[in-house]
């Protein structure tokens, strides 16, 4: 009798999307991102450009992906991704989402999709 092994139910991707991070600040910006289970290593992302990366949400669990952030005098370790809060209508979108950060002397602020604004997450 032959058998037939399905994959784990945790492989199996809901929704994949992109997560950016815009530099507003002249000065380079250092960024360390990771989750549980991926580093995206060390990026150095100079002024005006962005950093991105392919984030999915998959059953069983949803990777959360924390940044270090540095850049001449401001500096912190922020939840840049956490699916439970950013995929939604309002914030990412939720097929095919898009999470759009942006780095100015202000703080870090998210760009909701509903409002057509960006709002202020973490203010300096």
């Amino acid at each position: 009798m032959a058998t037939h092994q399905l994959p784990p139910v945790e492989s199996l991707v809901l929704i994949i999307g992109q997560v950016r991070v815009s530099n507003g600040f002249a000065s380079p910006l250092l960024l360390h991102c990771s989750s549980d289970t991926v580093d995206l290593g060390d990026q150095t992302v100079r002024g005006g450009a962005h950093f991105e990366w392919t984030a999915r949400v998959v059953v069983g669990k949803s990777n959360v992906y924390s940044c270090d952030l540095l850049s001449g005098n401001k500096r912190g370790r922020f939840v840049l991704f956490d699916p439970k809060k950013e995929i939604s209508d309002e914030v990412c979108g939720t097929r095919n989402f898009d999470c759009d950060w942006k780095l100015t002397n202000g703080g870090l602020s998210l760009f909701y999709r509903k409002r057509g604004e960006y709002v202020l997450q973490y203010p300096f």
